[in-house]
């Protein structure tokens, strides 16, 4: 069923279908129209603050207001709507106002509204009845038209929309291949930085005499052999051992990456701690005895002679 003259405007004054669709049609007009940023404020209901759509063009940020009432009210109900919503452009300091409407205007009533909005410094743009059947009835905005209005295209209709959309289509294959160009270029930057990951903790893992180590799913082998000078591992430090932590373990929120426990655990499918099978130490004795194993290790697998005497203490030696 082809569009006949004068249905979209008899649909748009006899507008039935409420506020939240004559919004987002407004919205797709001003999209078509090459506004950006558009932002519907509530459209679902709900206080907006004098605004029901943000929209950006040249830089600048407008107010879109809709007011589109059944059937023709007169021009000064109308004049009363603008009135109210210009002063959503004062307290949202926009540049200006866009006022969509179902209703006719005349040139005189445009330029009444025009020089209300000039009064407070602001710019007026108004989409009056006869200039949002003009979007409506071209080949951008037919798709607009059959999802808002239901008018459906006929055989002359559908071949100029897809001629005027063709290479908008065409554009935006091209912008969605450079993204995916754009993402494959970040995976392959990710495998890069695991590779020097996985290079770095087989460095760390050498001097523990460590047959292999597990990176990123992946096991990797490490050399016995370790280069002339002293081992890593001859003094091991807290800050070592969370710096490990971070390297070998990518897959752990930041908030807790390279971080001692905050909270209390336990081991074994169990509701409360009294039933668990393994019962760790508090959280807040972590550090302590960690700091405590270190010495014991430090002492412990290496000779006092390694340390120095400030270093030694008796109770750590074995």
């Amino acid at each position: 069923m082809g569009n006949f003259k004068g249905k979209t405007e008899d649909l748009l004054r006899d507008w039935t279908a409420g506020p939240t669709y004559a919004e987002r049609l407004c919205g797709g007009i001003l999209k078509i129209e090459g506004y950006e940023d558009i932002d519907p404020q509530c459209p679902l209901g709900g206080a907006d603050g004098k605004k029901d759509i943000l929209c950006k063009k040249d830089g600048y940020t407008y107010l879109a207001a809709v007011y589109f009432p059944l059937g023709q009210k007169t021009f000064t109900q109308t004049f009363s709507k603008f009135e109210n919503d210009l002063q959503g452009t004062i307290s949202n300091k926009t540049k200006g106002i866009i006022f969509c409407t179902n209703q006719h205007l005349t040139l005189n009533e445009r330029s009444q509204l025009e020089k209300k909005a000039l009064e407070s410094g602001k710019y007026c743009i108004i989409y009056h009845k006869e200039r949002l059947r003009l979007c409506l009835d071209s080949p951008t905005g037919y798709g607009l038209r059959l999802e808002y209005l239901k008018i459906e295209m006929d055989s002359e209709e559908q071949v100029a929309f897809f001629q005027n959309n063709n290479n908008k289509i065409e554009y935006a294959l091209e912008r969605h291949f450079e993204e995916l160009r754009r993402i494959s270029a970040k995976i392959d930057h990710m495998q890069i930085s695991q590779a020097k990951i996985a290079h770095t903790v087989s460095i760390i893992a050498r001097p523990f005499d460590l047959s292999d180590v597990s990176v990123f799913g992946t096991v990797i082998p490490v050399a016995h052999s370790w280069e002339n000078g002293p081992k890593i591992s001859e003094n091991i430090t807290v800050n070592l051992v969370l710096m490990i932590h971070t390297l070998v373990c990518p897959d752990v929120p930041k908030l807790i990456l390279g971080k001692f426990r905050a909270t209390q655990v336990w081991v074994g499918s169990v509701a409360t701690p009294e039933e668990a099978v393994l019962f760790p130490p508090a959280w807040d004795q972590v550090p302590d005895l960690l700091e405590s194993l270190l010495k014991q290790w430090n002492t412990r697998a290496y000779p006092v002679s390694f340390l120095s005497s400030s270093q030694a203490n008796p109770k750590y030696q074995y």
